[in-house]
């Protein structure tokens, strides 16, 4: 099967099309058909927390009082019921499926109790890629074969020798490490570099100096401004954007910020449109090329599968602002 059109494979348009037999794209114009139109790679959420997805009640408070060690989140999935639990991951998988994202990178609040929920997330489609947060390298060691790879809240909610000893265990079975890290002040890069973590979330109050290291590092920056701004934090991402090509988008908390990440794309570009603008082809890439980039090289292989927007040829700006406008189709390859 043949599908082609205008292909963005790296947030930039190409004539051309995509045998799905090989996933390989030649340049040339198509011919027309059903099968023609706008196509992009399925996008994926770098960022999510689906185990919050079941909390019904406002959170008030500061960022550190929601999300914090002992904050509302935890007392909420503490006292909660798995089934509960899962029905709220299983309501925030069906928002991403139908809005045509392929894969996402969760980041989970227990270790080995929470087994199931885990399975929960790791089960069809969308494709999970779960990182836990296990009580010690003993208790990831029981799960290493079902997640992959660790998460770590942040430099200042742990204990570092505990960070460095965990994130060791996950690279010991090529595991991901993933933090959050600066998302209330600046926090120790120096520290930041002892655990040694293949993916690093927020950022937001990163020097010019610490997003150059962790560039040099190569490793990945993932953003996710809708949650920022309900937390209260007005980043302006130009400086950031502009200094790295390493940055990723998610959505966050799925209790207050549903993951959908074509959203998440509209929202960034129409905020940064008001202070410094980035280009739409930029924030498609942050959702299509980059990840699979990133996921590639921590050696996961995810469903390689694409969007159609039949019979239409929609340019960059549309795609990001409007392209809930016209119906897809996800399509994979068969390779």
């Amino acid at each position: 099967m043949i599908i082609g059109g205008t292909v963005y494979l790296d947030g930039h348009p190409r004539r051309g099309y995509i045998d799905l037999s090989t996933g390989k794209f030649k340049e040339q114009e198509p011919d027309k058909g059903d099968d023609a139109g706008t196509i992009i790679l399925a996008p994926i959420n770098s960022h999510t927390h689906l185990g919050d997805s079941f909390i019904r009640e406002e959170p008030i408070g500061t960022l550190a009082e929601i999300v914090g060690p002992g904050g509302f989140k935890l007392k909420h999935l503490n006292s909660a019921r798995e089934e509960e639990i899962i029905t709220g991951i299983t309501k925030s998988k069906k928002i991403m499926r139908d809005s045509g994202t392929c894969a996402f990178i969760d980041f989970r609040e227990t270790g080995s109790e929470g087994l199931n929920t885990i399975l929960a997330e790791k089960s069809g489609d969308p494709y999970g890629i779960v990182l836990s947060s296990p009580k010690d390298a003993g208790d990831y060691l029981k799960i290493k074969d079902i997640v992959n790879g660790i998460e770590l809240s942040a430099i200042s909610d742990i204990d570092l020798n505990f960070g460095v000893s965990i994130s060791k265990a996950a690279k010991n079975e090529k595991g991901i490490t993933g933090i959050h890290f600066s998302e209330r002040y600046r926090e120790d890069i120096s520290s930041l570099k002892e655990i040694s973590p293949d993916l690093v979330i927020h950022c937001l109050y990163c020097t010019k100096e610490d997003i150059q290291e962790l560039t040099d590092l190569k490793v990945p920056i993932v953003i996710t401004p809708r949650s920022n701004v309900f937390y209260g934090e007005r980043k302006d991402y130009y400086d950031m954007c502009k200094e790295t090509d390493l940055i990723l988008l998610g959505t966050d908390n799925a209790m207050n910020t549903e993951p959908n990440i074509f959203r998440e794309m509209e929202f960034l570009y129409r905020y940064q449109r008001g202070l410094n603008r980035l280009p739409p082809e930029s924030i498609i890439d942050m959702v299509t090329k980059r990840p699979r980039m990133f996921i590639e090289k921590m050696g996961i292989e995810i469903p390689n599968s694409y969007l159609l927007f039949s019979g239409v040829d929609l340019k960059p700006y549309e795609i990001v602002m409007r392209s809930h406008y016209y119906e897809f189709k996800k399509i994979s390859h068969t390779q």
